[in-house]
């Protein structure tokens, strides 16, 4: 199945994809392709003509259908032609022939256009992005280890308060027990003093 990086959030088995990449049937990604949600990649993966792809014309930004095969022409014919695919850095947008690129949409510069964009930051490469990724990823690792972590130690101070609450209870419980069996001791006593006397 092809893969597609996350261009904007979109909800999916009732789960918000924000993020990353994922892989997806053609049925299930080209809606999402269709509305900018999903970009499709096309390095380090396998593709034959059955899968369902899309390329984005350069100068309308129209998306179209394209088959594996030809898909693989344009990219051969983009390096053939001294350009390469860079992707919009988060928090910038790129203009270009007319057309607004945003965060993480992918855009065909030759490296020469690309380095002023790169050297201000509004351009990232496929390997800075697959760092950025995994950065993300990790960050996010750690960030739910964390939540877990803080929830246990709720859960063990909760049942910490719970077992002295029950301490404090039983102890309570305990006191009343001696002074009421103490109270009868006296009465007892009293009683016996009471009738002695009379």
């Amino acid at each position: 199945m092809p893969e597609f990086l996350i261009a904007n959030p979109f909800k999916l088995n009732g789960e918000i994809k924000r993020r990353g990449l994922i892989t997806l049937t053609a049925q299930e990604a080209e809606p999402l392709v269709i509305s900018g949600s999903l970009v499709p990649l096309v390095d380090g993966i396998e593709l034959d003509d059955n899968d369902q792809l899309f390329t984005m014309d350069e100068l309308t930004g129209d998306l179209t259908p394209v088959t594996a095969s030809e898909l693989q022409g344009l990219v051969v014919d983009s390096v053939a032609a001294g350009k390469r695919v860079f992707i919009v850095a988060d928090g910038r947008s790129v203009e270009r022939l007319g057309k607004s690129f945003t965060e993480r949409q992918f855009i065909l510069l030759a490296p020469d256009e690309a380095a002023p964009l790169l050297e201000s930051g509004d351009l990232t490469t496929f390997e800075q992005l697959a760092e950025i990724l995994q950065q993300e990823e990790l960050a996010e690792e750690a960030r739910l280890a964390e939540e877990q972590r803080k929830s246990e130690e709720a859960r063990l101070a909760e049942e910490q308060r719970k077992a002295e609450e029950a301490r404090l209870a039983e102890e309570q419980r305990q006191a009343e027990a001696a002074r009421l069996a103490a109270e009868q001791k006296d009465n007892k006593k009293k009683a016996k003093g009471d009738a002695a006397q009379s």
